[in-house]
């Protein structure tokens, strides 16, 4: 058993480059964080670890209005890992990581207010360590984890429903 949460906050600025079926097309500058946190249930040894992760992102995006109801929303955010800490044991002494994220959304408006939608998510953490593990390895990696790096890869998807207020 175990956890698995990745999760961000955002602010974001709404610049007006143009308008496009009656609807402006922004620019979306943007800056947040990233917290990505996993955990697993009692297991013999210490093999399989958990984490927590943080993140500063610096992004921007882009809203495009295809017609008056529909309009389409990409983006991207990259940043440097601020802390990464393991347990019950390590992978080696963390010594830096970073943060990519893109995202690519279509909403449909029923009215002012209300809209549903779908996206697509892409997520990526690398990070490289120095030093040797403190976990237990299994016979196939003794000796051959020392500086360490590690990626986690994540694709998601998701249908939405909004409200404007």
């Amino acid at each position: 058993s175990g956890l698995l949460l990745d999760g961000r906050a955002q602010l974001n600025y709404r610049w007006e480059l143009t308008r496009r079926a009656g609807a402006p097309v922004e620019l979306l500058p943007r800056a947040g964080i990233q917290l990505a946190r996993s955990s697993v249930g009692d297991h013999e040894g210490d093999i399989i670890l958990g984490s927590t992760a943080l993140a500063a992102l610096f992004g921007v995006g882009l809203r495009v209005p295809y017609d008056a109801q529909l309009e389409f929303d990409v983006g991207l955010d990259v940043g440097p890992v601020l802390s990464f800490n393991e347990s019950p044991a390590t992978t080696g002494d963390g010594v830096g990581g970073l943060s990519v994220q893109s995202d690519l959304a279509a909403r449909y408006w029923f009215s002012e207010t209300l809209n549903a939608g779908i996206s697509g998510q892409f997520s990526l953490l690398r990070l490289s360590f120095d030093g040797d593990p403190t976990r237990s390895l299994a016979q196939s990696e003794v000796g051959t984890l020392t500086d360490a790096s590690l990626s986690v890869t994540d694709f998601g998807a998701a249908l939405t429903v909004g409200a404007r207020f």
